[in-house]
């Protein structure tokens, strides 16, 4: 598998080549710098809205979010499109094809139509062939671009390495690979499931903790700056913009919970009441120091992990363990030190925590408000993982690849297969 371009070495590579002009008797201070530049990209509506395409089955070098459905496993190979992998079979996952989808990040699906995002628009792909899916709908506009430029919309931004004579005052931030708009350019940046949600992941399947788009009854929730996208999905063959709601900036993954929306920010954990699924509104959050942290809940509790680097600044690797109990005064009850934890899935009495290179970390909440460590898996990178309710079955993602457990016994975790290409 292709590795992603690691660029917290160090400090973005950032090197100081040389100086001059320093401290002179000029009023500006020069220097030369070697840093990865964000560079803008600009598409036109024509280069946005290409067709998509279905073809053979290929190499996994980018893997994005994941969502598993009617035993078939969708993995976003990120802005480029979703892999279908036939999972009937955890021990021998089989390749169907790929979809070609421009700028596709996020993906999520109900009733045998694939919701995914394409730039600014979102698609509904008919994948009950699912060896030939079909676009029926294009809502366009869901997710509208903050900035035109002589008739083209800026969809991204990409990191260039380049040396350059720049002010000795110039902040550099550590920013990565770097497509990171309208969302956040690690790919594994909630919807994941719970056992309080069995009923919603045989009908919609289940997607990993890291997701942007979600689904909840007959609507999609969409994350995009800094407001909600809820988008009606009551006849799924053809969605259509219900509501735009304002939420606080930084906002990265949703979860769906009974009448909430959990929603994990880079400064902490937003409450929704959900009661009127068109209109959610505010209810309450808790904060904490800049990081990323998706969320997952179960009863009186909420699960979230918190960590540094990429675009997370901060310090801060741990899991936080929220009491909800109180929906309006949410409080952490446990802190647990972790080495830099991604995605997470709770089950029953069981946490499952991917810990970025260090796999994946289980827990035991049978006491929810103070997990304990049972046992830890693989010295591969993991940062999303879904565990399902209707199987012992867990399925991890992460730069090296897919892999499954057998998890019936949780101290002893049996890997089943790794699809690395």
């Amino acid at each position: 598998m292709k590795k992603r371009f690691n660029l917290l070495v160090p400090f973005l590579l950032l090197a100081v080549l040389s100086f001059s002009g320093c401290l002179t008797f000029s009023d500006s201070c020069k220097h030369e710098v070697t840093y990865i530049k964000p560079v803008p990209v600009y598409k036109s509506l024509e280069e946005i809205r290409t067709p998509i395409s279905v073809s053979e089955a290929r190499t996994m070098e980018n893997i994005g979010k994941i969502y598993y459905y009617n035993n078939y496993l969708l993995i976003n190979e990120i802005r480029q499109g979703i892999h279908i992998i036939d999972n009937a079979d955890p021990r021998n996952p089989q390749k169907v094809a790929f979809i070609n989808i421009q700028g596709n990040i996020d993906l999520a699906v109900k009733q045998n139509i694939l919701y995914a995002d394409s730039y600014i628009d979102l698609l509904a792909i008919d994948i009950s062939n699912i060896a030939n899916p079909t676009l029926v709908s294009r809502l366009e506009n869901v997710f509208p671009s903050v900035h035109e430029q002589d008739g083209k919309f800026l969809v991204a931004q990409k990191g260039e390495m380049v040396t350059e004579k720049v002010d000795c005052d110039m902040f550099f931030n550590a920013n990565p690979d770097i497509w990171i708009i309208e969302d956040s350019s690690d790919p594994s940046i909630g919807g994941a499931i719970s056992s309080n949600d069995v009923s919603r992941a045989l009908a919609s399947g289940i997607s990993g903790s890291m997701a942007r788009i979600v689904t909840s009854g007959n609507y999609i929730y969409a994350l995009h700056n800094e407001s909600l996208q809820i988008v009606d999905i009551s006849t799924a063959s053809s969605p259509s913009l219900s509501n735009t709601v304002g939420i606080q900036n930084g906002v990265e993954t949703v979860f769906p919970h009974e009448n909430y929306l959990f929603m994990g920010a880079n400064n902490g954990m937003y409450i929704y009441d959900n009661s009127n699924p068109s209109s959610p509104s505010y209810l309450s959050h808790y904060e904490h120091i800049r990081a990323c942290d998706p969320v997952v809940v179960q009863g009186d509790f909420a699960y979230v992990t918190i960590r540094n680097g990429r675009d997370c600044a901060g310090w801060l690797n741990q899991l936080d363990v929220v009491n909800i109990s109180n929906i309006y005064t949410p409080n952490v009850v446990k802190e647990v030190a972790m080495s830099n934890p991604h995605g997470l899935s709770v089950l029953d009495k069981d946490l499952f925590v991917c810990d970025g290179t260090n796999g994946l970390k289980v827990f035991d909440v049978e006491t929810a408000s103070s997990p304990s460590l049972v046992s830890s898996v693989g010295n591969f990178h993991a940062y999303d993982v879904i565990a399902v309710p209707s199987k012992p079955l867990l399925m991890i993602v992460g730069q090296d690849g897919l892999y499954q457990y057998e998890r019936s016994n949780t101290e002893d975790l049996k890997l089943l297969s790794v699809l690395a290409e």
